[in-house]
């Protein structure tokens, strides 16, 4: 039986460092954080986790569009509560399905709220629906989205 995680591990870390992210893992029963490419962190890339400043928060995740045809690339959004601090606020993403891929991480950049990212979906034959997740600081949101066949 494998550990089950507070999904809030990752934000209580109180120090700076970074970390090595495999090409899978598992947290929270079946949610998988998975590489992507774009401007968060991929397969073997370091995840810089900073201290986590007292009181910010992420105060939103959007997904859009949230059906989408199989190798699309639906765009996600995360907003934190107030400006990155220094080094920027480093937010961990992930998925509870296969389809879809957001990437480990993405760091909003010192001095902004908030930042964009794609989430590359995989080829499907059939329908396929899951959520996208988005962790900061002990603040978590979760999205729905839905790959279907290319035509």
């Amino acid at each position: 039986m494998s550990p089950k995680y507070n999904r809030s591990f990752l934000s209580d870390i109180r120090c700076n460092m970074s970390v090595v992210l495999p090409t899978l893992l598992t947290l929270v029963g079946a949610i998988s954080l998975l590489p992507v490419t774009s401007s968060v962190a991929r397969a073997g890339d370091a995840c810089g986790l900073n201290s986590a400043v007292p009181g910010l928060r992420l105060v939103s995740l959007t997904v859009s569009p949230s059906v989408v045809e199989s190798r699309s690339e639906p765009k996600g959004e995360v907003v934190l509560s107030a400006p990155a601090p220094e080094g920027g606020a480093t937010v961990i993403l992930g998925t509870s399905f296969h389809a879809a891929n957001p990437g480990y991480c993405l760091v909003v950049p010192e001095g902004k709220t908030s930042e964009t990212f794609s989430i590359f979906t995989y080829d499907e034959s059939t329908t396929t629906s899951g959520h996208i997740f988005a962790n900061y600081n002990g603040s978590f949101f979760a999205k729905p989205l839905t790959v279907t066949p290319k035509n």
